[in-house]
């Protein structure tokens, strides 16, 4: 269980959220970010970046440069992007 259980447990549950809020994007699939199960792309954003696991499920956004360069994403995500665009 994630972040108190308020995850859902299914894709395309996950999926209707997502377009409902007027997400644009990839959604990829659902597993684990945190715990011993968290998938190995999130304990290598952890382990890159020194960044504690998220407690929450609104946290936790990392930016990859086109070289491979894992950021955690600040409060100005929108110019930490722009910037990496530019690079």
């Amino acid at each position: 269980m994630q972040f108190g259980g308020q995850e859902f447990n299914d894709g395309e549950k996950v999926l209707d959220f997502a377009k409902g809020k007027g997400f644009v994007g990839t959604v990829m699939s659902v597993g684990d970010v945190v715990g011993p199960d968290a998938r190995e792309s999130w304990k290598l954003f952890y382990e890159k970046t020194g960044a504690a696991e998220p407690t929450w499920n609104f946290k936790g956004k990392w930016l990859v440069s086109k070289t491979g360069e894992i950021m955690e994403a600040g409060s100005d995500i929108e110019g930490d992007i722009e910037k990496l665009l530019m690079e």
